[in-house]
């Protein structure tokens, strides 16, 4: 599996314009927190690795983390890069997700797939780094169960992204 995982980076790699790596928080739950956490303000911190082609298309890989609930989320992103004016892009996607939780606030450890779809809004500082709010609503069967409520969730995340130009 791993021998595959490396094939297929190394495939997307090269045919990539550039290459990027983010970290990013959940702006909410950093500043105000939400009901999960009592309002009280908690890390909830993003690690992306993306690739764009030549085409403006940007394919990324993401790791969420949650401890303060127990959270975990792995994300596969598909999007196309618009660029309305100079220095700024936005990126429309749909991603896919595996959410795990764990811990004795859930009982037990357990998963759930999940679609979602996110708009980026991406500023370039420099020609190697670029900062980005990234709006995502979120299939969110387990807040639902838990807590009641909807089913889609809205979260909005600020971004620090590293390039790679190749």
């Amino acid at each position: 599996m791993k021998k595959l995982i490396t094939l297929l980076l190394f495939t997307a790699v090269s045919y990539s314009q550039n290459v990027q790596f983010s970290v990013g928080t959940d702006v909410r739950n950093s500043i105000v927190g939400s009901k999960p956490t009592n309002y009280k303000p908690e890390a909830n911190i993003i690690y992306q690795f993306a690739m764009i082609s030549n085409e403006g298309i940007e394919v990324g890989i993401t790791y969420e983390t949650f401890k303060a609930i127990s959270f975990e989320r792995y994300n596969v992103q598909v999007g196309y890069q618009i660029e309305p004016l100079e220095r700024v892009k936005i990126i429309p996607a749909i991603n896919y997700n595996i959410i795990g939780r764990y811990g004795d606030k859930w009982g037990c450890a357990s998963s759930h797939l999940a679609f979602g779809a996110n708009v980026g809004l991406r500023y370039q500082i420099s020609d190697t780094f670029d900062v980005e709010y990234n709006g995502e609503v979120l299939q969110r069967v387990d807040l639902n169960t838990k807590y009641g409520g909807s089913n889609y969730v809205y979260s909005g995340y600020l971004k620090l992204i590293y390039k790679i130009n190749l």
